[in-house]
């Protein structure tokens, strides 16, 4: 299991007994990793993320219950009601995590953890926070949390995929150890392309177009770090010769 997703589960978990036991947060924290089978980056995640919804729990709650039609918030299934809390304080509080990130992982453990609709239920409301949100400007995204929307892209629907993110910084490709992967170069062609595993590179030189069987076509190039996810199918189209480094799964 990914750091971020086993954070994330964690983090419901104790929302969800923070909730029920009235237990100060510190204590249910302790309690959380008393097993101390958690690395330190996992649980620092965990505790930013229980901590920022805890102590902005009326004002997300309040931001749900304006898009909920039709249906009075306290009705909402309590797990439902704290995964979106959690996903809301993402887009909100954590600038640096794109929005397609926390809205399809909420909706993954909305699957896992409560009903079957519920994955469709909190995939509309975040759809429709997220819309209200940005059209209110109240979504600040720095580095990584600028990651583009594909064309074509719905929130946590069938999506494309492919993830852009324009000009990374220098700590971000150290991070990363760009430098460090393999080399890839393509003169100008058109060739149809799938992706078995998930491919991360940077772009060192080029300019392509890549059309998905579903979606639209994304424009990507010299200083672009592109995420392709896998069982992507596509066509590339390479306008300018490339040149990049990338990384598997």
């Amino acid at each position: 299991m990914r750091k971020r997703r086993r954070a994330r589960e964690l983090a419901l978990r104790g929302l969800y007994a923070w909730e029920i036991s009235g237990n100060r947060l510190d204590d249910v924290l302790e309690e959380l990793f008393s097993e101390g089978r958690d690395d330190a980056e996992i649980v620092r995640f965990t505790s930013d993320l229980l901590r920022r919804t805890v102590a902005h729990k009326k004002t997300l709650d309040r931001d749900v219950a304006s898009v909920v039609e039709n249906w009075e918030f306290e009705r909402i299934a309590l797990i439902d009601r704290l995964i979106l809390r959690l996903a809301l304080c993402e887009l909100l509080h954590f600038q640096e995590i794109p929005p397609k990130v926390s809205i399809n992982e909420a909706i993954d453990m909305a699957k896992k953890y409560s009903t079957e609709e519920s994955g469709g239920f909190v995939n509309g409301i975040l759809d429709s926070l997220y819309k209200h949100l940005k059209a209110a400007n109240r979504l600040v995204k720095t580095g990584r949390g600028l990651v583009e929307w594909g064309k074509g892209d719905d929130l946590g629907g069938k999506m494309n995929g492919i993830q852009v993110e324009h000009n990374p910084g220098e700590a971000r490709l150290r991070e990363l150890d760009v430098l460090n992967w393999p080399v890839w170069t393509k003169e100008a062609s058109e060739f149809p392309w799938k992706y078995d595993v998930q491919e991360v590179c940077y772009f060192l030189e080029g300019e392509v177009v890549v059309t998905p069987e579903a979606g639209e076509s994304v424009k990507m190039g010299k200083g672009d770090l592109v995420t392709f996810p896998a069982e992507l199918s596509c066509v590339w189209k390479i306008l300018k010769d490339v040149k990049k480094h990338y990384r598997l799964g």
